[in-house]
């Protein structure tokens, strides 16, 4: 995103994959931040809630257990299995529950789904409280949200900055633009280059 993106060279910038699971990336004054073991910027994994779902890095309530693709999916399967819960997000996976994924949940929420709605509230509050952290602790210019937001686009993005203010201070929440990747499906392929790119600098 810093090397190829729409906010390419934005000295102050963070990307979360909000993909399968959530990772992190920071550029701080203009300069990758690295941490002394690599892991800056680690934020799938501080914890929103001790005492929430397990995690699989070995924590519990980490940001990814909340707001990951795959825990979403497995939330879904297990209180539709558990609850006999008619539902639209059952209907796109075809009534397989292995099948359910968040593409099934943002078409069920496009349809006005009562238990989509539930549970895609629930993920805009935590994806919130997330960025929120986020926010007071990098004070960026902009975050740039991948996969989830590209395919979900206003649907997300509206009902996540209504709730920010939540969780940041005004003047963080203000100064920063939170946008969908405009790379989509291309960032894999531009990441080996904008990390050679990077290292020759």
């Amino acid at each position: 995103e810093f090397q190829f993106g729409a906010s390419k060279g934005t000295p102050n910038l963070i990307y979360l994959t909000c993909s399968t699971g959530m990772g992190g990336g920071a550029i701080v004054n203009g300069e990758l931040l690295q941490g002394v073991s690599d892991t800056a910027a680690e934020v799938g994994h501080f914890v929103l809630d001790i005492h929430g779902p397990d995690c699989p890095c070995g924590q519990k309530g980490c940001f990814e257990a909340y707001c990951g693709g795959a825990a979403l999916a497995k939330k879904m399967q297990e209180e539709i299995k558990r609850d006999s819960i008619q539902t639209d997000v059952l209907v796109e996976a075809n009534g397989d529950l292995s099948h359910i994924n968040v593409e099934c949940l943002v078409k069920a929420v496009k349809k006005k789904d009562k238990y989509a709605l539930k549970v895609w509230d629930e993920f805009i509050v935590r994806l919130a409280q997330g960025i929120g952290v986020v926010l007071m602790n990098f004070n960026p210019e902009v975050v740039i949200l991948g996969t989830i937001a590209i395919h979900a686009g206003p649907l997300l993005l509206d009902p996540l900055k209504k709730q920010l203010p939540r969780f940041a201070w005004k003047e963080n929440v203000r100064s920063c633009r939170i946008e969908a990747s405009a790379i989509g499906d291309h960032i894999s392929e531009l990441s080996g280059l904008a990390l050679a790119k990077q290292a020759r600098q």
